[in-house]
C-alpha cells in the first residue's frame, strides 16, 4: 500500500480541535462535578429549574406560581427557585423565569447543570436533593 501524505492545513486542525471539545464538554456535563455533590460538597443545580428536569421551560414558572399564590408546593431547592439571585423567591423570579425562556435573557450563574452550588451567599435554605439529572 502507498504512503499518503496527509496536508495538516488550517482546516483540518480546527476540525480537530472542534471534536475535541465537543467530546471534553459531553464529558464534563456528564460526570464532571457529580462525585463532589454526592460527597458532601454544594449541591449543584441549575438556576431557573424549579422542577429539576434538566431544562429551562415554561413549567419552572408555572411551578413557582403554584408555590407563590396557590397552594404552596414545597420547593426541593429554593436556590433554583431564586432565578434573579436576590436572596429572595418572589414575582420578580417568575418574571426572570419567563424572560429566559421567551426572551433568551441571561440568568445569573450558575446556569448550566453541573456549574457547581450557589456562588452567592444568601438567607436561602440549601437544597435537600440531588436532581434527577444527577442520580
Amino acid at each position: 500500500m502507498p504512503y499518503v501524505r496527509r496536508e495538516f492545513n488550517m482546516k483540518n486542525i480546527l476540525w480537530w480541535v472542534l471534536g475535541a471539545a465537543i467530546v471534553f464538554g459531553t464529558w464534563w456535563a456528564l460526570w464532571g462535578n457529580e462525585a463532589e455533590a454526592q460527597n458532601g460538597g454544594d449541591v449543584v443545580f441549575m438556576r431557573g429549574d424549579i422542577v429539576a428536569d434538566g431544562w429551562l421551560c415554561m413549567d419552572d414558572s408555572i411551578y413557582l406560581i403554584y408555590h407563590l399564590f396557590r397552594d404552596g408546593r414545597p420547593l426541593d431547592c429554593p436556590d433554583a427557585a431564586d432565578v434573579n439571585d436576590d436572596g429572595r423567591i418572589d414575582t420578580t423570579d417568575i418574571i426572570h423565569g419567563l424572560q429566559a425562556v421567551f426572551s433568551n435573557r441571561p440568568i445569573p450563574p450558575p446556569y448550566c447543570i453541573f456549574c457547581g452550588g450557589d456562588p452567592t451567599e444568601d438567607d436561602l435554605p440549601p437544597c435537600d436533593y440531588l436532581p434527577s439529572y444527577e442520580s
